[in-house]
């Protein structure tokens, strides 16, 4: 080390055949016109090891006049690093070369260039070669790699360009220098973690961003979204609770407007299945504010807000959102996680809910379980047939299914599944509804049904589940994150549908109800349009952040206080009603008694 040799010596010269075991030299330079080390015969060594700023003039490192023959070659801080044979006999095994630079081999040498512009090297690694710089790089040298927001690179092949399916997973990340271990098992595994926590948002990982890391969970509302996993004890009993609470709610208060179901018209039980299609809709506008530009610049304090306000849309729904997890659950409970077992996981509420209320009123049951959770069930089965691509189809990309199960014809037995849910809900009520048309009296399960609506149009409540089935479905199969545009387009064509619908026929049997029912579409419309106009607004160069983030604000709000107003009226009319009932009850005992006492 620290040597210089003067006019055209070299730092080692062999007037021979060299013959080396390990050759470390550092900080030191060769003369004029020669290179660091030069045999004159054959170069034989086992490891040759060139750093700590030795240059030579001539950029070669090493020349043999005969032949050459190096097990391992290590370079370090230089651009330029090469083994030359005279007779063009090389045999070069290992080598290593400095960050910015690749291995180059010809005819006579093989060694370390540094890379041409548009192309680079980030591997600290052997043989490690330049590749070309990936589509729409935000910065690639020689040496560095940044990525856009919303991109990302495969780790297989740093020259092919990713989109994430969750833009907002992937901030834009930089690789700088990334060590591939050799001979080490699961050492491409090592790098693909090296990128993804490079260009993933934290908590999330994989080739594109679309899993969730270990402390995080799968949202409820999209397979694509990661949120923080409960890190105490209580966080936990918190999040049980608000599973057990939005199905408790909805269900228990269905079940007690079934039970007390006659033939006088309720307000309690339209209110609720007026909350639960408006909420369907307001998840699917929350859930898309949450993901746009706007919402991510707004105060902390103001984000925690508009997440409160959105676990008043999660229970008035009966799903959860994207700040809520059941995958965390499972995690913190040391139970086997992942989409099929979130999947089971929430069916267990349903299922005791209904069983309890199946002990006595088994038909009431399954037609109360199928207007609160069905749309729920059918809504999980979509999120297995999410598709996307990661690169554009006209350059091959195809899309990307990572949520299907993996077994044979695993689509067509979703798709089936899906197909059956919407055939049980219309021909089951279909049946129920019909099959006691014109009656005098009829079961509680068919007034459940029946008893707010005008007797030609009965079997409306089959439009109310169609309705959110179907919106419940676009959420999850058309996720935000992926497909705002299809997403809000189908969602206004259900809604504007059901609109023309409920004003041309008016189904309920009170004009009041038939008014609530149009007002709460139009507001419905109204706020998905505001959403849409949102998320373009944020694709626009001169885009307006206040704009943005006042209707963001603005938005939220207002489907919190419509959704907290109407269960807040529910819970009135369900008191109320049973008050009525206690009064008719308590009339018509003296009666009963003076006739018993004669």
């Amino acid at each position: 080390s620290n040597c210089h040799a003067t006019a055209s010596g070299a730092t080692l010269w062999a007037s021979g055949t060299a013959r080396l075991g390990i050759v470390v030299v550092e900080k030191c330079s060769p003369g004029m016109l020669s290179a660091v080390l030069v045999a004159k015969k054959d170069l034989i060594a086992k490891q040759v090891m060139i750093g700590g700023d030795t240059k030579s003039s001539i950029e070669l490192n090493a020349v043999a006049g005969g032949y050459a023959e190096v097990e391992s070659m290590v370079c370090k801080d230089t651009d330029h690093c090469e083994l030359r044979a005279d007779q063009g006999d090389i045999r070069l095994g290992n080598l290593r070369c400095p960050l910015g630079s690749g291995r180059v081999n010809s005819s006579t040498g093989a060694g370390c260039r540094r890379c041409p512009a548009s192309m680079m090297s980030l591997l600290d690694t052997i043989n490690a070669s330049c590749q070309g710089c990936p589509d729409g790089a935000e910065i690639c040298l020689p040496d560095r790699l940044k990525m856009p927001a919303g991109m990302t690179v495969d780790p297989q092949n740093f020259s092919m360009a990713l989109h994430c399916a969750n833009p907002s997973a992937c901030p834009g990340g930089e690789l700088a220098k990334l060590h591939l271990p050799e001979n080490v098992t699961g050492s491409q595994i090592h790098l693909e973690d090296q990128v993804s926590r490079a260009m993933c948002r934290d908590g999330y990982a994989g080739k594109t961003c679309e899993q969730c890391m270990r402390t995080h969970g799968m949202a409820d509302s999209s397979p694509l979204q990661c949120t923080p996993c409960p890190s105490s004890f209580f966080a936990l009993t918190q999040s049980i609770a608000f599973y057990v609470t939005k199905d408790a709610f909805l269900f228990l208060s269905a079940a007690f407007s079934a039970l007390t179901a006659g033939q006088q018209k309720k307000q309690s039980a339209v209110l609720i299945n007026q909350l639960m299609a408006f909420a369907t809709v307001s998840n699917i506008i929350v859930g898309a504010l949450t993901q746009s530009e706007s919402y991510d610049h707004l105060q902390d304090g103001t984000q925690r807000l508009m997440r409160s306000a959105d676990v008043v849309v999660d229970i008035a729904q009966g799903q959860g959102g994207g700040s809520i997890s059941r995958e965390c659950v499972l995690k913190s409970l040391n139970f086997p996680s992942g989409l099929g077992y979130c999947h089971l996981a929430s069916m267990i509420m349903p299922i005791l809910l209904m069983a309890s209320l199946g002990f006595k009123e088994p038909r009431l049951s399954v037609v109360v379980g199928t207007n609160v959770f069905l749309p729920v069930l059918t809504a999980a089965f979509g999120k297995y047939l999410i598709a996307f691509r990661t690169q554009p189809q006209s350059q091959g990309g195809a899309l990307v299914t990572p949520f299907l199960p993996g077994f044979a014809f695993d689509w067509l037995v979703i798709s089936g599944a899906i197909l059956l849910c919407f055939t049980f809900g219309i021909l089951g009520w279909a049946r129920v509804v019909l099959s006691h048309a014109g009656e005098g009296t009829a079961p509680k399960y068919v007034l459940y049904l029946t008893q707010s609506y005008r007797s030609q149009c009965c079997a409306w409540e089959i439009e109310r589940l169609v309705r959110k089935m179907l919106l419940s479905l676009i959420t999850t199969l058309l996720p935000v994150t992926y497909s705002p545009s299809w997403q809000m387009e189908s969602v206004s064509l259900v809604l504007i549908a059901s609109l023309l619908l409920h004003f041309m026929f008016k189904p309920y049997n009170v004009d009041l109800w038939n008014a609530t029912e149009i007002g709460l579409l139009t507001l419905a419309l109204v706020l998905t349009g505001l959403t849409t106009t949102v998320l373009a607004n944020d694709l626009h160069w001169a885009h307006s952040f206040v704009t943005g983030r006042v209707t963001v604000v603005v938005v939220i709000m207002l489907v919190a206080v419509v959704c907290g107003t109407m269960a807040f009226l529910v819970i009135m009319n369900i008191v109320k009603e049973r008050r009525w009932k206690q009064d008719e009850a308590t009339t018509s005992d003296p009666p009963k008694a003076a006739s018993s006492e004669d």
